[in-house]
């Protein structure tokens, strides 16, 4: 099998570890610690570096181009892990082969093979198969959740959580793969912790979430990332965020295998070329307007003339309202559903033409007047009356819940049912109907009564169905209802519903719609999976993507790509204050800014009218104008003055002829304001009035920019590197970003859309070149030239020289490439001083590809005249792209511990009575008295036992035989304590250090009193007299030893012991016991 290249190993002679670090690379992709099992495992993706365990946990998620990590503090999660007979089993360990990571569980007997395929500036992860023991279920596959310490910005449907600074986002790839965390385990990823609606919007109450579809969720510590499969191969149960549950599947080819993301880092400000990058390159839903992908596209948030009385009688009427408002699109609601017969088959009703060939007419004389045509509809609502219900029987496919069976026959005319279980009668479907066979049943209430369930209150024969007689032992299932009190579809009729609107699309020339009552899809047990079924299942059916413009109700993870816009509220049922909180979530997730419907009438002020126009100027959102013809015929002149306020508002908005500072002061909603129009589509005047419609102060002039491109210059890039810059323009009518002269460094390419320039430089060198912003049409083009500097590759190695514990233990050296090309000729360096040699003292590793590392073992070798300081240098050169001989170094010491305390005496504390002078214990020339200490039971050199420990005494007296003040010794011994008998200068304490034969280490504590005191208290032993300069004295009085201990670590045993560096505590012996 041929390697990755970012994946291969390195082997040399002295190289005990190969290990790797993050590189923004266009070959780099999961980067292995060693060939077959890891220590480590990098996945780069963009400028994010996602650090693996050995497990498979992820352990940092780093900004390669700062080095910063974003993984929120003692958080740690799989990358991916499996839900296998109602458990989460978390992989224990992943393992490398070429570009596939293979996660499992010696344990759990599992195995998930992940697809690892780097872009520039993103990164997919693809489960390509799944391995687990026969007979066992492997209900889904979870991926993450990353847990990031990014809050600033979180767009929970788009996936990407941002700061000023960073950026990191999840996407996933196909319908199946969908965002959010499974309802049904609530006690994994963190789903307790994670808010049900951050954005406090009103469209997801905590019934009807949005997080419960959406990739990114809010935390009290933090953001989580993350994303799921079912495997619907079998039947099971899916719960709602309610708790009803339902049964769905099986559905063929419908496992966990396919699961796919699409992973990166970088620069908030190049998301949105990211983002389009992924669309495009992942062939997911890419839809334009005039040519330009309608999420950046100022087009997309258009205003429409939403009309409840349209119809072929008077779209002349309704065509010159539009124009009169400078609006294009005529959206037809006359009703909550739209202009249908029922909802499900969605057939015409006669007010635009009554059938597909009519309302295609319709459209033709629509667009002969100058405007286009959208229609409401009501997603996967299937009416009551629509022939997915009657005549009888009704279509098997409609959407089902629980399931029971009949205890008892149920006659023709009974009103009451018996039932084996009550689990389909429970809260949270909406209605109560039941279909027992091809009947459907009402009923109104239930109880146990012995081992049945009574169902009470029933209305036979409903929605065209026949009475009839079952027999016992029946089934009956819970239908689940819409909002309205219809039907849903399962996906069968989903599917069916999807094909008749891009038909009717495609054949009417329709060019916009709504998918009201989106979350319908959800609802049959399908969760976002049924969403995207939905929605992209449509939009891959229509045959003109560009200026088919779609709304929601609901905005998910897996429908982003495929619709045009969320708009919500109406604005005088929604109050403004919630269309502000609306907008916030537009902005992020990259969706254009809308206000909802707006209710419009013939005869309304302007001052009312330019009061909401001017908060939707504020904000830049379009609007969804609704009124009727009649109102507008009714308004007589009104209706003229208030449509041009309309155009003008509108006209300026789409422009970009507000200020920045304008457009601020226009979403005060405390502010009141007029336009005047001074020059078509030029020039305006911007008057702030009173609450009356009186002026405040003087008018403000509103002008259009010439078009231009506003970015100075363009950041150098750095050949190999990552690269990331946005070319804006001062227009939003710009739809086209062109280089038309010269080109751009090889490797780099301008996205078309966003005008982002992204992509990895190959080489260095210089690039001139032209970009040119095409606008709309009747808007001039602008252009500016630009020069890019690449300059050459900037190597970055970090060296790392760790000394051992001691000296028979090899020092290492670590070089890290944390460049994005090869390190080549590494040569590293070493030599010793202070009497030691050290080998080898030349190592040279030929090529070092970029997020590798190699680790060297340096021996030690004592010489005759060595010191207990070990001094390590080493010395670092290596050769990069454009440089030679780039040099790192680095210096270590290692301080030898003496062999035992008796190495470590320092002071002389006990004298013989004989020779007084020779001690001075306190500063004052006194000290204990050897005699007075063995008359006590410290005897010199001899054992003594206390507390279970066995300590030596000093054997010294009148030299050194105490250590005053820090030094570490080496201590023996097996135990679970260590014993410390010594006294001080009056009461003392300080803090050692233990340290252990692992490396590890531990504080203490030792606190001793003042060996001199008028009682013996709580001393170990206590003298009656001590010397003093002039020879023993002070008898009667007591001078004391004490003891105090540490508790230990049993796993672990105990190499040396650094005493506190207090001048004033005196330590005779320490034991281990």
């Amino acid at each position: 099998m041929k390697r990755h290249p970012a994946l291969q190993a390195l082997t040399i002679a002295s190289v005990v570890a190969v290990s790797t670090a993050g590189a923004v690379s266009s070959a780099s992709a999961a980067e292995p610690a060693a060939p077959g099992a890891s220590d480590g495992i990098t996945v780069t993706a963009g400028a994010l570096s996602i650090g693996l365990d050995a497990a498979g946990t992820v352990t940092s998620l780093v900004d390669q181009r700062l080095g910063e990590n974003h993984l929120a503090a003692d958080k740690r999660a799989p990358l991916v892990s499996l839900v296998i007979d109602g458990e989460q089993e978390v992989p224990t360990g992943v393992t490398q082969d070429g570009d596939t990571l293979v996660f499992s569980d010696d344990s759990a007997g599992y195995e998930i093979e992940v697809a690892i395929d780097a872009s520039a500036s993103y990164t997919t992860l693809e489960v390509v198969d799944v391995r687990a023991p026969e007979g066992t279920d492997v209900e889904s596959l979870l991926w993450g959740p990353l847990p990031t310490s990014i809050t600033e910005t979180v767009g929970e449907t788009v996936g990407v959580v941002r700061d000023g600074d960073f950026a990191i986002g999840v996407r996933p790839l196909n319908d199946h793969t969908e965002g959010g965390w499974p309802q049904e385990y609530q006690d994994t990823g963190w789903q307790s912790e994670v808010e049900a609606n951050p954005s406090s919007l009103e469209v997801a109450p905590v019934s009807e979430p949005l997080e419960e579809w959406s990739v990114a969720g809010v935390t009290p510590w933090g953001t989580v990332l993350r994303a799921f499969s079912f495997d619907y191969s079998s039947e099971r149960l899916r719960s709602q965020p309610n708790g009803y549950q339902v049964p769905v599947g099986p559905l063929p080819d419908s496992t966990v295998v396919g699961s796919k993301l699409a992973v990166f880092g970088g620069t908030p400000s190049m998301v949105p070329t990211v983002l389009s990058t992924i669309s495009k390159g992942e062939s997911l839903p890419y839809p334009t307007i005039d040519g330009q992908w309608q999420k950046v596209a100022q087009a997309t948030s258009q205003s429409f003339l939403v009309l409840g009385d349209l119809r072929t009688s008077n779209l002349d009427a309704a065509a010159k309202y539009a124009k009169a408002a400078g609006l294009e699109y005529l959206y037809s609601l006359p009703n909550a559903a739209g202009p249908w017969k029922a909802t499900g088959h969605y057939e015409f009703d006669s007010s635009l033409g009554g059938s597909d060939a009519a309302v295609a007419d319709f459209v033709d004389r629509a667009e002969e007047l100058g405007v286009k045509v959208g229609v409401h509809t009501l997603s996967d609502f299937v009416a009551s009356n629509d022939a997915y219900v009657q005549p009888a029987p009704a279509d098997e496919r409609l959407a089902l819940g629980g399931r029971a069976e009949l205890t008892r026959p149920l006659s023709s005319s009974a009103n009451v049912l018996y039932l084996d279980d009550d689990t389909l009668l429970a809260a949270g479907a909406q209605g109560k109907k039941l279909r027992v066979g091809d009947e459907f049943i009402d009923y109104g209430s239930f109880r146990q009564v012995g081992e049945e369930w009574e169902v009470t209150g029933l209305t036979r024969g409903r929605w065209g169905s026949t009475a009839a007689a079952h027999e016992s032992g029946a089934s009956a299932a819970r239908l689940l209802q819409n909002q309205y009190g219809g039907a849903l579809g399962d996906l069968g009729i989903i599917d069916e519903i999807s094909t008749r609107f891009a038909d009717m699309w495609n054949d009417t020339g329709i060019r916009a719609m709504s998918f009201d009552g989106l979350e319908s899809a959800s609802q049959a047990g399908y969760g976002g999976y049924g969403i995207a079924r939905m929605v992209n299942g449509t939009f891959s059916q229509v045959d003109d993507h560009d200026g088919f413009i779609s709304e929601t109700s609901r905005m998910t993870s897996n429908a982003w790509d495929g619709l045009s816009r969320a708009s919500w509220g109406e604005v005088a049922s929604t109050s403004m204050d919630q269309v502000f909180l609306n907008n916030a979530f537009y902005n992020a997730n990259y969706l254009p800014p809308m206000m909802g419907w707006i209710h419009l009438a013939g005869n309304e002020s302007l001052l009312s009218i330019e009061s909401k126009l001017a908060r939707a100027a504020g904000l830049d959102a379009g609007t969804g104008l609704q009124t009727s013809v009649g109102s507008l015929n009714g308004g007589g002149a009104q209706t003229t003055l208030v449509l041009d306020a309309i155009k003008q508002w509108e006209t300026a908005r789409n422009l970009g002829a507000f200020t920045a500072e304008q457009r601020e002061a226009l979403r005060d909603r405390s502010t009141n304001w007029h336009l005047t129009m001074v020059s078509a589509e030029r020039e305006w005047s911007l008057q702030q009035l009173d609450a009356s419609g009186a002026p405040i102060g003087e008018p403000q002039s509103v002008s259009a920019p010439e078009p231009a491109i506003v970015t100075e210059k363009l950041t150098d890039a750095e050949a190999g590197t990552l690269y990331g810059q946005v070319v804006e323009s001062n227009s939003p009518a710009t739809i086209r970003y062109e280089v038309t002269a010269g080109s751009l460094p090889r490797g780099l390419e301008l996205n078309a859309d966003t005008g982002g320039i992204i992509g990895i430089a190959e080489k260095p060198g210089s690039s001139r070149f032209t970009v040119t912003a095409r606008g709309s049409a009747g808007i001039a083009d602008s252009s500016k030239e630009f020069t890019l500097q690449v300059r050459p590759f900037t190597p970055r190695a970090d060296v790392e020289l760790e000394m051992p514990l001691e000296p028979s233990a090899p020092a290492t050296v670590t070089v890290t490439n944390a460049g994005t090309h090869a390190m080549k000729n590494v040569r590293i360096e070493a030599s010793a001083g202070n009497g030691w040699a050290i080998s080898p003292e030349l190592e040279t590793v030929r090529k070092l590809d970029a997020g590798e590392a190699v680790t060297v073992e340096l021996q030690l070798t004592e010489q005759d005249d060595a010191s207990r300081t070990v001094s390590v240098k080493t010395r670092v050169r290596f050769d990069a792209p454009g440089s030679k001989d780039n040099e790192l170094t680095r210096e270590a010491t290692l301080e030898l511990p003496l062999a035992n305390i008796a190495a470590a005496y320092n002071r002389v504390s006990i004298s013989d009575d004989a020779a007084p002078r020779t001690a001075n214990f306190d500063g004052a020339g006194n000290s204990y008295s050897a005699q007075a200490l063995a008359a006590a039971g410290l005897v010199a050199g001899a054992e003594f036992e206390h507390d279970g420990l066995s300590f030596t005494w000093p054997s010294a007296v009148g030299t050194p035989n105490s250590v005053a003040g820090s030094a570490t010794f080496e201590v023996s011994g097996d135990g679970t304590r260590l014993g410390l008998l010594g006294s001080a200068v009056g009461p003392q304490a300080g803090s050692g250090t233990i340290t252990y034969r692992d490396g590890s280490t531990q504080p203490f504590e030792v606190a001793f009193n003042n060996w001199a005191g008028e009682e013996a208290e709580d001393a170990v032993i206590s003298s009656r007299y001590r010397n003093t300069p002039s020879g023993p004295a002070n008898h009667g009085y007591h001078y004391r030893v004490f003891f105090d201990s540490v508790e230990l670590d049993p796993a672990k045993e105990v190499y040396t012991i650094t005493l506190p560096a207090n001048g004033s505590m005196r330590v005779f012996s320490v034991a281990i016991g």
